[in-house]
């Protein structure tokens, strides 16, 4: 998937076999969310014989990857055989496991450098609550590359892991920059948003907000695209139908060189509308503005 932001979304890759870097799927300066796919039996010559998450490109790939399946993929030399990246956003709820590489242990691999020109929280990705096939915190570290095994990288905290199969879909809002830095003055930087419903219509109310610096956080009052969208005091009442996706590109500011502070955050959320509670976690992205 090359420079997109649409969501990737209920999907199976099985039984591909790729040339070079992703057998199953490679993303190529993307930030989609990859939500409830099955990837599985698939085999590459090089990175990610599931899923390549392009380690050079300029911007960086960020997607958001949850919910997913990534067994029983193979690759041949250097990265993972299930995934390798060097930007994600968040990987959580996935099931990960019995990928191989030399016919050795090899899910993730991970390839953010201490000195690029990224943030440094990008650089130790939070990837606990996966499920990894077992327990054993010694043979998921196994199957691990990162900084334990070269020190250039960062390092992955898998910590805590899943005691079982978690993937399964689930009612998810994702918010996404299209860059985790901005640094050219009338840049656009557009952010996107994704609800997925995957089961029985449902009534919700959406709530995002942003945050600059210590500003904040304020709620969004623009537009959104959604059909029939109401808004409310400080939201959006939707009637999600049943089994959807829904994307839309919320706003598209440009940085300002002479303005910006250093960096924001888009949060966003889903309440069910009848009992008020939450529906999941919240999401958000992070971004830095200048500098790089």
């Amino acid at each position: 998937t090359n420079i997109a932001a649409g969501p990737i979304v209920g999907n199976t890759f099985n039984d591909n076999d790729g040339q070079w870097e992703g057998g199953g799927l490679s993303m190529v300066t993307t930030c989609s969310a990859f939500l409830n796919n099955t990837v599985t039996n698939n085999h590459s010559a090089a990175d990610g014989g599931g899923v390549h998450v392009c380690v050079d490109c300029f911007p960086h790939a960020n997607p958001t990857v949850m919910d997913n399946v990534i067994s029983n993929n193979k690759n041949d030399i250097v990265g993972a055989a299930g995934i390798g990246a060097a930007h994600i956003r968040f990987f959580r709820d996935n099931d990960i496991f019995d990928n191989e590489r030399f016919n050795k242990s090899s899910n993730f691999a991970w390839f953010n450098e201490h000195f690029d020109v990224y943030p440094s929280w990008s650089v130790n990705p939070d990837i606990a609550n996966n499920w990894w096939g077992t327990t054993d915190s010694a043979t998921v570290a196994k199957s691990i590359n990162d900084g334990e095994d070269d020190a250039t990288y960062g390092k992955a905290v898998f910590e805590p892991v899943a005691t079982g199969p978690v993937a399964k879909p689930r009612t998810r809002v994702m918010i996404t920059t299209r860059k985790i830095r901005y640094n050219l003055d009338q840049e656009e930087m557009p952010v996107f948003l994704t609800i997925y419903n995957p089961g029985a219509a449902r009534e919700v109310e959406l709530f995002v907000y942003l945050q600059y610096g210590a500003i904040g956080p304020l709620p969004y009052r623009g537009t959104i695209s959604f059909p029939n969208a109401e808004k409310t005091a400080s939201g959006f009442k939707l009637k999600l139908p049943e089994t959807s996706v829904f994307f839309d590109t919320l706003i598209k500011p440009n940085y300002e060189e002479q303005k910006a502070l250093p960096e924001g955050r888009w949060y966003a959320v889903l309440v069910d509308s009848s009992t008020g509670e939450r529906i999941g976690e919240t999401n958000f992205a992070r971004f830095l503005m200048g500098g790089g």
